[in-house]
């Protein structure tokens, strides 16, 4: 089911969605950025590999359960606000939120808030992902 523009009101949220990242979705999300830069010592890596990466646990996954993308739509920008690690062990659930809506320059857009909460209910971080969203067609007459 997808929604348009025009379905969506500021503070409505949605059913809580949940969901948990395995050390290999962590293996196959570091793999996809490693990288050396020119002149950077080649070091091991000190980081803790239990903790998962914030752009790991910051998905679309939240917002295509509950009411799916249709064609069209666009990310124009987002904010992460990071409150403590999380970790490949963790259950993981995301209260999503329509946080505003509004229009510039003849397009809509629409403010959704990620809240991400660990399984002892710790906040993990806060998003604040805008998308340009599409308005659902009128049907000729």
């Amino acid at each position: 089911m997808n929604l348009y523009y025009d379905d969506f009101e500021i503070g409505q949220t949605y059913p809580m969605f949940e969901y948990s990242i395995s050390a290999e979705d962590m293996a196959v999300h570091r793999a996809s950025y490693e990288c050396l830069f020119e002149g950077m010592p080649d070091t091991e890596p000190a980081d803790d590999e239990t903790i998962v990466s914030p752009f790991a646990v910051n998905s679309f996954l939240a917002i295509r359960a509950a009411f799916g993308m249709p064609d069209g739509v666009l990310h124009a920008r987002e904010t992460l606000h990071l409150h403590a690690p999380a970790r490949v062990t963790d259950q993981l659930r995301v209260e999503l939120s329509i946080l505003d809506k509004y229009e510039r320059n003849g397009r809509p857009f629409i403010v959704f808030r990620h809240r991400v909460i660990r399984q002892e209910s710790e906040l993990v971080m806060d998003v604040d992902r805008t998308i340009c969203w599409i308005r659902k067609e009128r049907e000729e007459k």
